[in-house]
C-alpha cells in the first residue's frame, strides 16, 4: 500500500521500523503490561510489584541468557483515549459520531441502545467519577460529542484440539450509525488476554481500561474539525456483554453452577441427588415464582462488600454461596454502569448457542442420556435425517446475501454456528420440522419460540411488544414443562 500510495520512494524500511512508525503518525502504542504464564492475573495495578502469581505460584519472570529477568508472559494494551481523539480529527469520522446527538427517543418504542432505561436515566444524572460529582455541572451524554461504549468479552479456542483459550476485550461505539458501529474497521480493540487459561483474575487485565474510563469521565482536551474548536471529549461505557460465563466473570459472580446463579434475580438453585449420597451438580428448578426476587444495584454492591470485609476466608466463601457474588468488580466502579441491568443477556448467547442447541440434542434423543419419558417430543432418527438432508440440499438455492450455508444438521450438527443456527430456525425449521413431531403440540410449540425470537429481532420494537415477549417467553417455559 506504502508503494502504491508514494511510487516515487525506492527504498523501505524493516517491516519492523515501518510498524513503529506507523504507530507514532497514529499516536496509538500498545502499553506492554507483564502477565501470568497461565493468563490468571495481569502485573498491573494492585499486582504490579510482585514477582509470582497470586492465584498460582508462577513465576513472573525467567532468566534470560544474559541473566537479565524476562517476562514469561505478556498482555498489549491499546490505549482507547488516542483513538477516540481521532473520529475528532477527521471530518467523515467527525460526521458519522454526530449520530447519537441526533437520534431522536420515541417514548414507548425502542430501536437502539439510546431507548433503553439505563441510557435515559443517565441523561438526567450528574456524572461522578468514584461516587463523587465532577467539578463542572454537566449530566451524562449532555454534550453532543459525549461517546457512549459498549465492552464485550469471550473466550475462543486457540487451536482446533484441546482446551486453550484466548479472551479478546472488544469495545463498540454506539455514538456510530446501527449499519456501521459493527463493521470490523470501527470495532475498537483493546487487547487479547494470551491464555492459554481462562484469567483467574479478569479485573487486573481491565486496570488500564478502567484508568482511561476514569480520565474520559472528567474530560480529555480535543479537537474538533467540524466546528474548528476545542471541547471536553467524555466517553462512558454504557454496556458489558458476553456468555454467561464471561459476564459471570466480569461481574465476579459465582455463576451459573452456583447456588445463587443468576446475575437478574434471587433464584436458588438445588443440588442433583447423586447415588453416593454426596452433593451433585446444582441446577435451577422450574416454575419458581420470581415475583419480587430481582437483583438491585445496591443490594449487589452491598453483598459484594460483604464478601469483600469477611474476617475470614471461610466467612467470604458462606456469603459468597449465599449472595453469588464472590466480591466487588473493578466494572462496578464505573459510575455510568448500573448492576445487573447494564449486563443483560444477548440473544445470540441465549438462543442460537444455548437454547436452540439444546432443543436440537433434546428432540433428537441425545440430551445427556435421558430417554424421553411418557412424553413425544423426539424426532425419529430416520425423520431427523431427512430433516438434515432437505436442509442442506435448500442451501443451494438460497443467495449468500440471505445468510450462511447450513451444513448438514443431523451429520453435522456441531458445525453450526450462532449465525447457522439463527437462520436454520427462523427460516428452514419451520418447514423442515412441520410433520417430523409425533406431536402436534410439540411443533406448535417451536413455532411459539420461532415467533418471540422474531419479536426480539424486529428493527423497531414497541412497548407492547415489549409486554408481548416477556408474557410469552413464560408461558412457552410453563409448556414446555408440559411436553417435556
Amino acid at each position: 500500500m506504502i508503494k502504491e500510495t508514494w511510487p516515487e520512494i525506492s527504498r523501505f524500511d524493516s517491516k519492523r521500523v515501518l510498524r513503529t512508525k506507523a504507530q507514532r503518525l497514529a499516536g496509538v502504542e500498545p502499553q506492554c503490561f507483564d502477565c501470568c504464564v497461565g493468563s490468571c492475573v495481569c502485573f498491573a495495578g494492585y499486582y504490579t510489584s510482585l514477582e509470582k502469581c497470586p492465584r498460582c505460584n508462577e513465576p513472573r519472570f525467567e532468566a534470560d541468557p544474559h541473566g537479565k529477568k524476562k517476562p514469561r508472559a505478556q498482555f498489549f494494551y491499546i490505549p482507547l483515549i488516542p483513538r477516540l481523539i481521532a473520529y475528532f480529527k477527521n471530518s467523515d469520522a467527525a460526521s458519522a459520531m454526530q449520530y447519537r446527538s441526533q437520534y431522536q427517543h420515541v417514548p414507548g418504542s425502542f430501536r437502539d441502545v439510546f431507548d433503553g432505561v439505563n441510557y435515559q436515566a443517565l441523561r438526567s444524572a450528574p456524572v461522578t467519577v468514584h461516587g463523587e460529582p465532577i467539578n463542572l455541572p454537566t449530566t451524562y451524554f449532555q454534550d453532543p460529542h459525549d461517546i457512549a461504549l459498549g465492552l464485550s468479552t469471550d473466550g475462543y479456542g486457540i487451536f482446533t484440539h484441546g482446551q486453550a483459550t484466548a479472551w479478546p476485550l472488544i469495545l463498540f461505539n454506539y455514538n456510530l450509525p446501527p449499519e456501521t458501529r459493527f463493521h470490523s474497521d470501527n470495532l475498537l480493540p483493546l487487547g487479547v488476554i494470551p491464555g492459554p487459561n481462562k484469567p483467574a483474575d479478569i479485573d487486573s487485565f481491565l486496570i488500564p481500561l478502567a484508568e482511561e474510563l476514569f480520565q474520559l469521565a472528567a474530560g480529555v482536551e480535543t479537537y474538533d474539525v467540524l466546528s474548528n474548536s476545542r471541547f471536553k471529549l467524555r466517553a462512558f461505557l454504557l454496556l458489558v456483554f458476553g456468555d454467561f460465563p464471561a459476564v459471570s466473570m466480569l461481574m465476579k459472580m459465582k455463576g451459573v453452577n452456583g447456588i445463587s446463579p443468576c446475575r437478574s434475580c434471587k433464584i436458588k438453585a438445588v443440588p442433583v441427588p447423586t447415588d453416593n449420597g454426596r452433593t451433585g451438580t446444582y441446577y435451577v428448578p422450574p416454575f419458581v415464582d420470581l415475583t419480587g426476587l430481582g437483583r438491585s444495584h445496591e443490594e449487589m454492591m452491598a453483598q459484594a462488600d460483604l464478601v469483600d470485609k469477611a474476617s475470614t476466608k471461610a466467612e467470604a466463601e458462606m456469603l459468597s454461596k449465599e449472595f453469588g457474588i464472590k466480591g466487588r468488580s473493578i466494572l462496578s466502579e464505573i459510575d455510568s454502569l448500573s448492576f445487573p441491568q447494564s449486563l443483560p443477556p444477548d440473544l445470540m448467547h441465549v438462543a442460537w448457542e444455548n437454547i436452540m442447541p439444546a432443543l436440537e440434542t433434546l428432540w433428537s434423543g441425545d440430551y445427556k442420556g435421558l430417554d424421553e419419558g411418557n412424553r413425544k417430543y423426539r424426532i425419529d432418527k430416520s425423520a431427523w435425517k431427512e430433516v438434515g438432508a432437505r436442509g442442506a440440499a435448500a442451501s443451494s438455492t438460497i443467495p449468500s446475501t440471505f445468510g450462511p450455508r447450513i451444513p448438514n444438521i443431523f451429520e453435522k450438527g456441531s458445525y453450526m454456528t450462532a449465525d447457522m443456527t439463527s437462520f436454520w430456525t427462523q427460516f428452514l425449521a419451520p418447514v423442515l420440522l412441520r410433520d417430523s413431531f409425533k406431536d402436534r403440540e410439540c411443533y406448535e410449540h417451536f413455532i411459539n419460540l420461532v415467533y418471540l425470537f422474531n419479536l426480539c429481532l424486529q428493527r423497531d420494537i414497541s412497548a407492547a411488544d415489549v409486554d408481548k415477549i416477556r408474557s410469552g417467553f413464560i408461558n412457552w417455559v410453563d409448556q414446555y414443562g408440559r411436553y417435556v
